[in-house]
């Protein structure tokens, strides 16, 4: 190979080589710009979350006035948080109804990206099969073969509402096996010492 031929080889992998970091280049850059689009959705997702907690909040209790004004919620626990109200508004209204309305003021205050992001993240047939437990303990109880079937779904957790449903049921002689199951699974000793002593007027409210 003479050197015009050396020099003409040498300049064709340097420009492949160009080409190859060029495409790298406007590879990262787009992968740079996509990651920026979706660090901003979930910014704005959680924001709006906040926001439509309140909202949707306020809509069902327009009564309602915290008794915690220190309360803070971060953009962290944002969506545990509406969550968590989500599951008490279905607990207290038509669930159908409830959810509808709910999916209406996500869709009306997010744009397109912001409202799937939400959507993605929000657990709501959980949240719908916790609010239906407890609407009717009864039934839920009727329906699994051990009491602490349910706890998982129920997060491990009762509101005083909730302990007092289980006690009236206890009380009456109904489903107390599974009752007192499902109160040992989820740490409720007290609760559950209470019920075989049958200690009912601390917990029926």
């Amino acid at each position: 190979m003479n050197t015009i031929e050396q020099l003409q080889s040498e300049l064709q992998k340097a420009e492949i080589e160009q080409a190859n970091v060029t495409a790298r280049v406007k590879a990262l850059k787009k992968s740079i710009e996509k990651e920026n689009e979706r660090l901003a959705v979930i910014k704005d997702a959680k924001i709006i979350v906040q926001r439509l907690d309140e909202l949707i909040w306020k809509h069902f209790y327009p009564d309602w006035q915290s008794d915690d004004e220190t309360l803070t919620i971060s953009d962290d626990n944002c969506f545990m948080y509406f969550e968590a109200d989500i599951k008490c508004i279905f607990r207290d209204n038509n669930i159908d109804e409830a959810k509808e309305y709910i999916l209406e003021q996500i869709h009306m205050q997010s744009s397109a990206p912001v409202e799937s992001y939400i959507k993605e993240h929000l657990h709501m047939d959980k949240c719908i099969d916790d609010a239906t437990i407890r609407k009717d303990f009864a039934a839920a109880l009727k329906s699994v073969k051990h009491g602490d079937d349910l706890s998982g779904r129920l997060d491990w957790s009762f509101s005083p509402r909730d302990i007092s449903e289980l006690a009236k049921l206890h009380k009456a002689g109904k489903f107390r096996k599974k009752i007192e199951d499902l109160l040992t699974d989820c740490n409720f000793h007290s609760e559950y010492s209470m019920m075989t002593a049958k200690q009912y007027d601390e917990l029926i409210l």
